[in-house]
Formats: structure tokens, sequence, C-alpha cells
């Protein structure tokens, strides 16, 4: 796992990171574009999205079909460590899901916070994730730094 500084600043507050246990909600599909090339997508998250759907895509559009609909958004709360604990939860879902159903594949899953301070609202985190296809990352992990808010990269490598 990797992080900026601005997210090292959450994690550090947080305890017990290493007894976060799954979450059993998380259902995660794979389908295959007119091509046969595999994409994948939470269950619930892509109304358009099925087993059969027969996408256009291939490669570079595949991982932004995945940016899209691969979104879980967390919010609620005035308290950014609370929300950052059950998006930690999601994020270990999903890494455990990914890593038993599609072990061929590399992934990487996103996490970032809006600490809601810029547009004066209540913080938010979303996390996302995407296949890595042809060593080509959507978010470069040398850049991490560079983002203004709080980010952190779960990588999965097949």
């Amino acid at each position: 796992m990797i992080y900026n500084k601005k997210m090292e600043t959450y994690i550090n507050e947080i305890s017990k990171i290493n007894q976060i246990t799954i979450d059993g909600s998380t259902s995660i599909r794979q389908g295959l574009n007119c091509n046969g090339e595999p994409y994948f997508y939470l269950e619930d998250n892509c109304w358009n999205l099925n087993e059969n759907s027969k996408i256009k895509h291939s490669k570079e559009m595949l991982t932004q079909l995945e940016w899209s609909c691969n979104e879980i958004y967390i919010s609620g709360s005035k308290d950014a460590k609370c929300l950052l604990q059950t998006a930690l939860l999601r994020v270990k879902s999903i890494e455990t899901i990914l890593k038993a159903q599609y072990p061929l594949y590399s992934f990487d899953i996103i996490l970032s916070i809006d600490n809601g301070t810029e547009f004066d609202v209540l913080p938010s985190i979303t996390v996302r994730f995407y296949c890595i296809r042809d060593n080509d990352y959507y978010i470069a992990h040398n850049e991490l730094e560079e983002f203004s808010q709080p980010i952190l990269i779960k990588s999965i490598i097949s």
C-alpha cells in the first residue's frame, strides 16, 4: 500500500488498521468486450453492464469504463477518520475478492479523501478500482505527492 503525505496523516491517526476485516456485501463481476478482452465491475454500480454486455471499448477505454463504474462513495460523517475506517474496510473487501476470483489479473484500488474544506461541505471518501492493462496505470504511483487530496493506492499484482 502506498500513499502520499496527506494520507499518511490520516493513516497515523487510525488505530488497529491491521485488524480490519472484510465486508461480504461487495460483488465484483467480469465481462468480456466484443474482442474477448475482460473488464471488471461492481455488480450493483453499473446499471448498464452485466456478464453478457458486449461493449466495443478496448484497452484504455476499458480502464476508463472501470474507473467510472467502480466507484464507491462514502460520506455521512463529519469525522473523516471514521469514514476512512469504513473505506479501508471496502478496500480490503475488494482486494480479497479480486485476489480470490481474478488471480491472473493485476489491479489498483484507489482511495481518496475530500476533507470538505474547499467548498465547506462534509468530508467524503471515494474508493475505485481498475484492471492494469499493458502496464498502463491510471494514476502513476510516483506522482502521488502531486495530488492535493490525500490518496492511497493498494496494488494487486498477478
